[in-house]
């Protein structure tokens, strides 16, 4: 009896550690956001939520899907062809080599930063909690910019994760961790959503908006695209993903993070400023 009482406290107070450190981490990346945002005075306006911003969706998808046909160009196509080649690569020679060479490098350090920073970014916990906190302060300071960006980074959200269920339970491919482990077994099947790394795209879906809305303070892209990374490579480290199915996650969140925002399908308009010195 009195071991399961230690056994509660312990996992109390286990749990109130990590939400103490999960609350800091937001206010410090929240406190980070806000001091590399303009003055409250935004000329943007229309950031709420209206017909036109529900309607944005479809026309997200819409340009997701006409990406790889429309405007042509040496860039996209380099893209193509390189997240092609690399596939091709990973899949037949390096997904097993990487994965094996992760789960022979384990050290502590590296498994409490994946455990409490890294999985928790890719989950969305730390990400949707600064979209939170961002809209409030939008909300309370009247600043149409917070808003904005919490708003483009919601619908990253979402439409990313729309397309990773979707293609993980198409290519059913088996996880890494279920033995024997074969990165070559797709179509497996209910439980076997390895295609691709919803973590990932999680964690680029986001971090490409605010590197986007905030790319002339230069440590937020910075900040940003390394937790994504590293959220990446933690799902690689945790047996959880091979480097083919991180890849694509990457992308994933990359582009759509950078259609959101890009293509302004929202509508948003930004009223000129006249400047009297």
């Amino acid at each position: 009896m009195g071991r399961k009482v230690v056994t509660v406290m312990v996992r109390k107070i286990q749990f109130l550690t990590v939400l103490r450190f999960l609350l800091v981490v937001s206010c410090v990346f929240i406190g980070f956001l806000l001091k590399a945002q303009p003055n409250s005075d935004s000329s943007i306006i229309r950031s709420r939520v209206d017909k036109y911003y529900i309607g944005s969706y479809f026309k997200d998808y819409r340009d997701i899907f006409e990406y790889p046909f429309v405007k042509p160009s040496i860039k996209k196509y380099s893209l193509i062809a390189a997240y092609g080649g690399s596939m091709y690569l990973l899949i037949s020679t390096y997904d097993e080599k990487v994965q094996s060479f992760s789960q022979m490098h384990k050290y502590a350090s590296l498994d409490k930063a994946s455990k409490y920073l890294f999985e928790p970014f890719g989950s969305g916990i730390y990400p949707l909690s600064a979209i939170v906190l961002i809209y409030a302060q939008g909300v309370i300071w009247k600043n149409q910019k917070s808003k904005k960006v919490a708003m483009e980074a919601t619908k990253s959200f979402l439409i990313a994760n729309s397309f990773t269920q979707i293609a993980k339970y198409a290519a059913s491919r088996q996880r890494p961790y279920i033995l024997p482990s074969d990165a070559h077994k797709w179509g497996m099947g209910k439980g076997n959503v390895s295609f691709f790394s919803g973590h990932t795209t999680t964690a680029f879906s986001i971090a490409t908006v605010f590197a986007e809305e905030y790319k002339e303070t230069v440590w937020v892209p910075i900040i940003a695209y390394s937790l994504a990374t590293g959220t990446g490579l933690s799902r690689m480290y945790d047996n959880k993903h091979w480097a083919s199915d991180v890849l694509t996650g990457a992308l994933c969140g990359y582009i759509i993070g950078k259609l959101v925002v890009k293509e302004n399908n929202w509508g948003i308009k930004v009223i000129p400023r006249l400047i009297i010195e």
